[in-house]
């Protein structure tokens, strides 16, 4: 009680929202677990969905702008899932259930699905290019805005692409990678690529606008969105999931 009296004073100063107390520890592990694993296994449906999207020739976000017309329609997107957070809960969840010989048969779907969601992007972009392309890759954390790369899924994209192609990493929040060669777009005006990837939207990549990112492009150049931010501009060459 003393301790749950010293941090409810404590987050009362760090923010102006409810605190709410859970019962014991365990219920408030198993809150943060549930929630982390809960969100993995929709992007999980989405990531399916956007897999049969493109059998059919429609896109994704054309369908899910439609669902979402419907008010209790979850909003979640497709794309790659990392983190600390969201892409290892999943697991002790799992494990945990596993001990008490409960099969976890849902939350282990959704961790397939999403970790292998990395070679099918890389898939995709490779059916639009040749071998040994010229690849310029646009933010590599795990997320936007953030210099984290713990358990980064744009990591795991680039080390798949390299394999067949000459792959350049531009960052706003990472100037070093192992393996990989930084482009520096800042001061470059001349450097053109077979293919963008703008695997992470930074605000950095967003600010410029596409018309500034198209110009690092040759002129046959490709330009893959993966997070389709750009997808209602109408641009030539571009696709995303």
């Amino acid at each position: 009680k003393d301790v749950e009296k010293i941090m409810f004073n404590l987050y009362s100063k760090l923010t102006d929202g409810e605190i709410f107390i859970a019962k014991n520890i365990k219920v408030a592990e198993a809150s943060k677990v549930i929630e982390n694993s809960q969100r993995d296994i929709n992007i999980a449906f989405i990531n399916e969905i956007a897999k049969i999207c493109q059998k059919i020739d429609i896109s994704i976000y054309d369908v899910l702008d439609a669902s979402l017309t419907k008010w209790n329609f979850l909003d979640f997107k497709p794309g790659l899932v990392g983190g600390h957070c969201i892409g290892v809960d999943p697991y002790y969840l799992s494990e945990k259930a596993i001990k008490l010989k409960i099969n976890p048969q849902v939350i282990l779907s959704g961790r397939q699905t999403n970790d292998g969601m990395g070679k099918f992007i890389a898939k995709s972009i490779e059916n639009k290019i040749k071998k040994n392309s010229k690849i310029l890759f646009l933010g590599v954390t795990f997320k936007e805005d953030v210099p984290d790369m713990r358990n980064s899924k744009s990591l795991d994209l680039m080390k798949i692409l390299k394999k067949r192609h000459r792959l350049y990493f531009h960052d706003p929040f990472i100037k070093k990678l192992r393996n990989f060669d930084f482009a520096n777009i800042e001061n470059s005006t001349t450097e053109t690529y077979d293919i963008i990837v703008l695997c992470v939207p930074h605000k950095y990549y967003t600010s410029l606008g596409a018309k500034k990112l198209f110009r690092f492009l040759k002129k046959e150049g490709v330009f893959f969105d993966l997070k389709g931010y750009f997808r209602n501009k109408k641009l030539k060459n571009y696709f995303s999931i």
